[in-house]
């Protein structure tokens, strides 16, 4: 079972929209629900609480908190995570906004528009400047291609 919340101060600060899953049968008028904000357990009054469909995967995902791009990359790529945390600190410094004014390289890793063309992220008509599609596209790199095409690699910085 699935509860909504609702935001009352009988389950804390849960903001409306959010889902907590209910494993537990009601007791005493209660349920022992598991409030992820907060990483503990409440009682939730059963008058409080309203059956609800299995929440759709886009409304979980509405629901969650984005990762930031560095929390995005160490887990994705953990083994490939220190350097190019390091080479996207000196090529961007983690401003997904940047475009290089004479090289028209964009986003975190600085892409050159030619090289995001061929990668996975660049064929499917994703934006250099989307974060989370550069730091995939940047990842792809390093593994088919290797560390050469960053600068800040090839004179030393990020080894």
């Amino acid at each position: 079972m699935f509860v909504h919340a609702t935001g009352d101060a009988s389950f804390g600060q849960a903001p409306p929209g959010l889902y907590f899953r209910i494993d537990a049968p009601e007791q005493n008028g209660r349920y022992w629900v598991y409030d992820p904000l907060v990483d503990s357990w409440a009682w939730l009054p059963d008058p409080g609480t309203q059956a609800v469909p299995d929440p759709t995967p886009d409304q979980v995902a509405q629901s969650a908190d984005a990762l930031d791009a560095r929390d995005y990359l160490y887990l994705e790529a953990p083994d490939l995570a220190p350097r190019l945390d390091c080479i996207i600190s000196g090529e961007s410094g983690w401003d997904p906004s940047q475009v290089n004014a004479r090289t028209n390289a964009a986003g975190l890793a600085q892409f050159l528009p030619s090289t995001w063309a061929a990668t996975p992220q660049g064929l499917e008509g994703l934006s250099p400047l989307d974060p989370n599609a550069n730091i995939d596209a940047a990842i792809w790199l390093a593994r088919t291609r290797g560390w050469q095409q960053w600068q800040v690699y090839t004179i030393g910085l990020c080894r």
